[in-house]
């Protein structure tokens, strides 16, 4: 694997148009929700669209003791979910970036998305078969390894928070 001429021939077919066209119809909060490196990911596109876009977002699992008493409590495959259903409002929106899709705790906030009725889309890898009945906007990106999965995560941010710059 030559990992940056990966990375750079993954870039080059993505196309952040649809999760542009998703952030900026969000009437409410866009809440993002990731795990390990596409949480900091979560965390850094709230940044970046609050701050330089003007956007209401909020990654999902940023307040510790929030994350870890739910995941205490409950379970860490529920936390994202109750943390949603606790702070979530008619007009909001969900965002997750996963490598697979299928972690449980990504796939209970799309469920308890879903049942809030917020619109929901995910970055992941190409192929990505939803593991709930509801309409979710998947992005794929062509590519199964994390590292460049999670790269282009970054850079579907940054190229979501210039395009509403503009």
């Amino acid at each position: 694997m030559n990992y940056l001429a990966d990375l750079q021939s993954t870039l080059a077919r993505l196309d952040a148009a649809p999760l542009t066209a998703f952030v900026r119809g969000c009437p409410g909060t866009l809440w993002l929700a990731g795990n390990g490196g596409s949480a900091a990911t979560a965390q850094h596109w709230a940044c970046d669209l609050s701050k330089a876009a003007g956007r209401r977002a909020q990654a999902l699992g940023a307040n510790a003791a929030v994350l870890t008493a739910w995941a205490n409590d409950a379970s860490y495959a529920e936390a994202y979910a109750h943390e949603l259903a606790a702070l979530a409002r008619p007009g909001d929106r969900l965002l997750c970036l996963s490598c697979s899709g299928t972690s449980p705790n990504i796939v209970g906030a799309l469920r308890q998305g879903a049942f809030l009725g917020l619109d929901l889309a995910i970055v992941t890898a190409d192929g990505w078969a939803c593991p709930i009945a509801a309409e979710v906007l998947a992005v794929g990106v062509p590519h199964a390894h994390y590292g460049i999965l999670e790269d282009c995560f970054m850079a579907l941010g940054h190229a979501v928070t210039e395009a509403l710059c503009r």
